[in-house]
C-alpha cells in the first residue's frame, strides 16, 4: 500500500474475512464443525456487490468480523469505504486466487498476488524449519493474540487448514501474475519466543501432545529474537503485534 501511494495510487484495502457467514449460517451443529477454509463460509454475494459498487464509484459500508465470536459485529462497527480518483482495491485472504470469490469482476481488472513463505531454514544436514511450520506457528501466534484461540485449537484445526490450501489455494496459484515471497530468515527465531509458552501448555493426554512436542524440539534448536528488534512496517507484526500499519497509525486497516 506505502509503494502505491508513492506511485499515486491511493488504496483502499478491503479484507474477504470481514465478509464471512455468522458460523451459525455456516453450520449450525457448531463453531467445531464450521470449514473457515471453504468458499461458502462467505457472503459471497454481498462482497461482490461491494466491489462493483467501489469500482463504480459508490460508497459502501464494509462489514467488521468478530474473530473470538464468529460473529459479524454490528453495523455502527462497519466501515464507511468509498474509492477516490486514481483509487484501487486491495483485497487480502486466502480464496483471491479463485475466480469464484469475484465471479462479477472481470479479470482484466485484477492483478493477483500469490503470497507466501516459501523459503525453508536449514539448520543442519538432518534438521530443517519447513514452510509449512512456519505458517503453523504464525497461525498459532496470531490466534492466540488476537483470536483468544489456544494452541490445541490451532493444532487442531491445522489439519483442515492444510486440507484447505489444498483444495483453495494451490489449484488457483496459477492464476496468479506474481509470486511474492513473505518468509523471512529470522522469522522462527520470533515466533519462538511467542510460541514455546503455548505448545508446553498442551498436557500429554491430549492428542495433539506429539505434534507440540515435535515443533518445541524444533524450536528448542533456535536462539529467541525479541519482537521489538523487528521493524515495525515488517509483514511480520501482523502475526506478533506492534505494526505500524494496524496497532498505531491504524492507515490500511480499513475492513
Amino acid at each position: 500500500g506505502v509503494a502505491l501511494e508513492t506511485l499515486g495510487a491511493k488504496p483502499v484495502v478491503v479484507s474477504v474475512d470481514s465478509y464471512y457467514k455468522a458460523w451459525q449460517d455456516i453450520d449450525s451443529r457448531g463453531m467445531q464443525h464450521v470449514d473457515w477454509e471453504s468458499l461458502d463460509s462467505l457472503n459471497l454475494a454481498q462482497l461482490n456487490e461491494h466491489i462493483i459498487d467501489l469500482l463504480n464509484g459508490k460508497e459502501v459500508l464494509v462489514p467488521e468480523y468478530c474473530m473470538k465470536t464468529s460473529m459479524p459485529m454490528s453495523k455502527e462497527h462497519w466501515t464507511k469505504t468509498k474509492l477516490s480518483e486514481g483509487g484501487l482495491i486491495i483485497m487480502e485472504g486466502i480464496h483471491c486466487l479463485n475466480p469464484g470469490l469475484t465471479p462479477r469482476v472481470p479479470k482484466r481488472d485484477k492483478y493477483q498476488i500469490m503470497i507466501s513463505p516459501l523459503s525453508s531454514v536449514i539448520m543442519d544436514d538432518l534438521n530443517i524449519v519447513s514452510s509449512s511450520q512456519v505458517r503453523m506457528l504464525r497461525r498459532m501466534v496470531r490466534d492466540y493474540l488476537f483470536r483468544g484461540r489456544s494452541a490445541i485449537s490451532t493444532l487442531r484445526q491445522w489439519p483442515g487448514v492444510a486440507r484447505g490450501e489444498r483444495v483453495n489455494i494451490y489449484p488457483n496459484q496459477n492464476n496468479a501474475d506474481v509470486v511474492f515471497n513473505s518468509g523471512l530468515i529470522y522469522e522462527p527465531h520470533v515466533l519462538k519466543v511467542f510460541a514455546e509458552p503455548l505448545l508446553r501448555s498442551v498436557m500429554p493426554d491430549a492428542a495433539e501432545y506429539a505434534e507440540a512436542q515435535r515443533l518445541l524440539t524444533m524450536l528448542n534448536r533456535l536462539v529467541a529474537m525479541p519482537s521489538t528488534l523487528i521493524p515495525p512496517q515488517s509483514l511480520l507484526c501482523e502475526f506478533v503485534g506492534g505494526s505500524w500499519f494496524y496497532d498505531f497509525a491504524g492507515m490500511y486497516k480499513t475492513a
